[in-house]
């Protein structure tokens, strides 16, 4: 009876053990905390309506709660943790017990008839401990990968919703430079009807009416896309297309450190890459996992008739299909290879674009100060004396109205180049890997921060400690 006993506590402990690693269950917590407000019943926050004006922080976080694209990657990061488990447990087979009962003559009792076995799924060998753990390395960086893409994604979404409502604040911006353009084109026809009248050629008015008329079209194209605009920023936000949403103002520039600062942050942080290192220590220990097939397997049994006959022992399962496990082997060394030069690729491409958008903002920068500390002035100075002229009966109206349009032509310029500036700035937090007020303000310490404005549930772009 005791060693009966035996057995059966023996099986009932083996069972459910996990050679995950530590790290394995680190990832774990951290998947927890940045996916809790993806784990809440319904209703969840994101389901409330935004403020009456919304700032681009309010939109951002919308999105980061809301957005159904960043949903699946984080339920991808979960499933592949999920995972990590699923290739770790020990034992990777299950318990086989049998039963057997001896219909024979003599003087047996009962209980010295039956035989009791307990022992391992025939069907699945009992992989030897090292090859178990080695698949737990394998999930356990598969699933890091899987959380560096979730931040990848977050990011990615940061940059496109951030472009959306800069592109949605332009428009706004073009419609209102256009209707006061058309209303000075307004006045200018109406100054050309009353010179026809007073004897000046029918060209004049004619020409004037082209101008307005075209005016009016693109005013009308205007009009047209600010709705389609807004239905784009509210899909990706995760809210339906005809949700209400005000125009904003121009934003103000978001401030950025100095190209030392900037080029010393780099693109250490960018999630994309870490995924990749991540896809390359998981196949180097694919690779390790490829090279323990040559051990053998050993399937341990035990068994008892009655009071009569104990057995122990263990079945042995040699490597014998040598040819499939050096194919493995070839085909583990090659996926690593692979994954060594995506990652070193990978690298190149995002310090490249990094560099460029550095580039691009600092270019942005230059052209906002010459036309506000140089052209601005002047032309300001000219519409001022064109004006005066106009009052005073020494100039006329057509050289008044070009003044007036082309401050607006500069007011437009200016607007087109902060938006442009802005969304390089996005494109630099998607390549760095880091916010830009994080940059700004923590430039020496990107790395520390990499993932952690990671989490939707942040207000905007706040980090969250991973």
């Amino acid at each position: 009876m005791y060693e009966r006993h035996s057995i059966v506590v023996a099986a009932v402990l083996f069972a459910g053990c996990s050679l995950a690693t530590r790290e394995a269950a680190e990832e774990r917590v951290r998947m927890e905390a940045a996916g809790a407000a993806y784990e809440a019943p319904a209703p969840r926050a994101w389901s409330e309506e935004l403020p009456p004006d919304p700032g681009w922080r309010d939109v951002l976080r919308h999105a980061f709660l809301a957005n159904g694209e960043l949903e699946a990657a984080y339920f991808a990061w979960r499933a592949a943790v999920e995972r990590i488990d699923i290739a770790a447990g020990y034992p990777n087979t299950n318990v086989s017990v049998g039963f057997e009962y001896l219909f024979s003559g003599g003087n047996l009792t009962g209980w010295d008839r039956t035989s009791l076995s307990v022992g391992f799924d025939p069907m699945q060998n009992l992989s030897f401990p090292t090859k178990v753990y080695a698949a737990g390395r394998v999930a356990t960086e598969d699933a890091r990968a899987a959380g560096e893409r979730f931040a990848a994604a977050k990011f990615a979404l940061q940059r496109d919703v951030l472009t959306a409502w800069l592109d949605y604040a332009l428009l706004a911006e073009q419609m209102r430079v256009q209707q006061e353009q058309l209303a000075l084109l307004t006045v200018g026809a109406k100054g050309a009807d009353a010179r026809v009248r007073g004897g000046r050629l029918q060209e004049e008015l004619l020409l004037a009416n082209v101008e307005h008329g075209h005016a009016e079209h693109m005013l009308l194209e205007l009009e047209a896309a600010l709705p389609a605009a807004r239905a784009r920023l509210n899909a990706l936000i995760g809210r339906s297309a005809d949700a209400p949403l005000a125009p904003p103002p121009l934003p103000e520039p978001r401030p950025l450190p100095d190209d030392a600062a900037l080029l010393a942050a780099g693109t250490r942080a960018n999630p994309e890459l870490a995924a990749l290192a991540r896809d390359t220590t998981g196949r180097a220990a694919a690779l390790d996992l490829a090279r323990q097939q040559y051990f053998p397997d050993i399937n341990p049994f035990a068994g008892l008739t009655g009071s009569m006959e104990q057995l122990a022992g263990a079945a042995i399962t040699l490597a014998t299909m040598i040819p499939q496990i050096q194919a493995g082997i070839r085909e583990a060394r090659a996926t690593l290879r692979g994954s060594e030069a995506l990652a070193r690729q990978g690298g190149l491409d995002r310090d490249a674009a990094f560099v460029a958008a550095v580039l691009a903002v600092r270019t942005a920068e230059r052209q906002l100060t010459l036309l506000e500390t140089h052209v601005t002035p002047s032309a300001t100075q000219a519409a001022g004396a064109a004006e005066r002229a106009y009052t005073t009966g020494a100039g006329d109206l057509a050289a008044w109205l070009a003044t007036q349009r082309a401050l607006l032509d500069l007011r437009l310029t200016l607007a087109e180049t902060r938006i442009a500036r802005e969304r390089q700035v996005a494109e630099l937090e998607m390549l760095a890997g880091v916010d830009a007020e994080r940059l700004a303000g923590e430039a020496g310490s990107a790395t520390a921060d990499r993932l952690t404005s990671a989490s939707p549930t942040a207000t905007a772009v706040t980090p969250v400690t991973r």
